[in-house]
């Protein structure tokens, strides 16, 4: 580390100096157990910070903030005074004082609480007070446009590395963690951002990203705060509803729903989420899914998720799971890759748990024979043929909770002539469903059976011989 130092960089290709730090960047592992030579690691990268080597500096120190955290600590507030220079000399490029944040969070985790509002002022601060004038301007001007996502990055970027709970003692002792503070003191603005940009899913995007660091962050600790989020997602769904909203939605619900206290606000949030999308599915008119495919995407996706990890959501009874089931089998006929996996993610794992719920099982009985009907139809002629393999996820599904059910449903959608299309003769498509019936448990075997019967049902096969 001291040769390093002492190589004359400035008298030489500046590029000389990019692969120093990269290489204290490669050696935090060995760092973490030299702890000796980290000053001398600190005092290079502090200098290309200051360089046209910035990218590789942040690069390096983010290694080094990340692998060699608590050796740190001795260095902690003359590192930040160094960052924040750094930043204030607006000599960087946007996606290297984006990298930095990462950096200055893990060092002013590393502070005594009394010294981390000092920091939060002069880094943190000045991030907000430009979203609050852009704001405040109401000038949605593409310099606006890239500034709000800039300073939302940065603080996203904060947000996912700045916790003071660092060991188990630490956690023992309650102390307000400074993320939260930050969160309080400045809700208003993310809600103003939202109303303000809606038509900018770029924007929306980075708002979303600094709350859900913002949660993962907290954890429990965010509870507080958790009223002015559900309105903050209200409201956003009420002006638009988009990827962004959704996934922030799911996070949420995931993360709260089972805790007792906060039950309430996550289901009546569950029920946000189905209303505001069902109300955008409702007024696109179904030729024209495909121009609403990532959202339906996002919905799916997410709400795959929340069956999954949290079933006991499925005991509302005031959900309208028909309507569910009703456009996840829409979401299943898109051309779309995505929405294609994520509706069938969500009717795969939405019949796994359906057993556990009489009400749920009474809607996938009503409409197994439409859904068995939409995933032949797809493996027939609709799916793109590099996309039928997945469908195997619902009917082993079926098969699982529903064998009797799905033997009858195959065979009586089946049974319609010339369906899914007429190249395939009566015998083939009793030997098929034969097949399909018979494999319940061997995903890769039941895969290869509608791979095949899509070739033939296409009239592909002479190609493949």
């Amino acid at each position: 580390m001291r040769v390093l130092n002492e190589i004359p960089y400035e008298k030489m290709n500046v590029k000389l100096l990019g692969t120093a730090l990269e290489t204290i960047g490669s050696y935090c592992n060995w760092l973490m157990e030299n702890p000796t030579y980290i000053p001398a690691a600190i005092d290079l990268l502090v200098r290309g910070l200051n360089s046209s080597m910035s990218a590789q500096a942040t690069l390096g120190l983010k290694e080094l903030c990340r692998d060699c955290q608590l050796q740190l600590k001795p260095y902690a507030e003359p590192l930040l005074n160094a960052c924040h220079a750094s930043l204030n000399a607006g000599r960087m490029k946007n996606s290297d004082s984006v990298r930095l944040m990462f950096s200055i969070g893990k060092l002013m985790s590393l502070l005594p609480p009394d010294g981390i509002p000092k920091y939060l002022d002069i880094i943190v601060s000045p991030c907000f007070e430009e979203l609050q004038a852009i704001c405040q301007s109401d000038g949605k001007t593409p310099t606006a446009r890239i500034r709000t996502i800039f300073r939302l990055n940065m603080i996203s970027t904060l947000f996912s590395s700045l916790n003071t709970d660092l060991s188990e003692e630490d956690k023992e002792i309650q102390i307000v963690q400074p993320v939260l503070l930050v969160m309080q003191r400045t809700m208003p603005i993310f809600r103003r951002i939202a109303e303000m940009w809606v038509e900018e899913l770029d924007v929306l995007e980075a708002a979303c990203s600094a709350m859900k660091h913002a949660i993962m962050n907290l954890r429990s600790s965010f509870r507080p705060m958790l009223q002015d989020l559900c309105y903050f997602i209200v409201a956003s769904f009420q002006t638009r509803c988009c990827a962004p909203t959704l996934e922030i939605s799911k996070t949420t619900i995931v993360m709260f729903y089972r805790e007792e206290g906060c039950k309430p606000y996550m289901q009546e949030l569950l029920r946000e989420f189905i209303k505001h999308s069902f109300k955008l599915f409702e007024n696109t008119p179904q030729q024209n899914f495909s121009n609403i495919s990532d959202t339906m995407e996002a919905f799916f996706g997410c709400l795959a998720q929340i069956v999954k990890k949290i079933p006991q959501a499925l005991e509302d009874k005031t959900l309208a799971y028909d309507r569910l089931v009703y456009y996840g089998q829409r979401c299943m006929t898109l051309p779309e890759s995505g929405a294609i996996r994520c509706g069938i993610q969500f009717m795969t794992h939405f019949t796994i748990q359906s057993r556990n719920h009489e009400h749920i099982t009474e809607v996938v009985l009503k409409t197994g024979e439409q859904t068995v009907y939409f995933i032949m139809m797809c493996v027939g002629y609709l799916t793109p043929r590099s996309q039928v393999d997945k469908f195997a996820d619902i009917i082993l599904a079926l098969n699982k909770k529903y064998p009797a059910e799905l033997a009858i449903w195959l065979k009586t959608v089946m049974s319609v002539p010339h369906f899914p299309t007429p190249l395939l003769n009566d015998a083939e498509k009793s030997r098929y469903v034969s097949l399909i019936i018979k494999e319940k448990v061997n995903k890769r075997l039941l895969q290869q059976h509608l791979s095949e019967m899509a070739i033939k049902l296409r009239g592909l096969t002479e190609k493949f011989q």
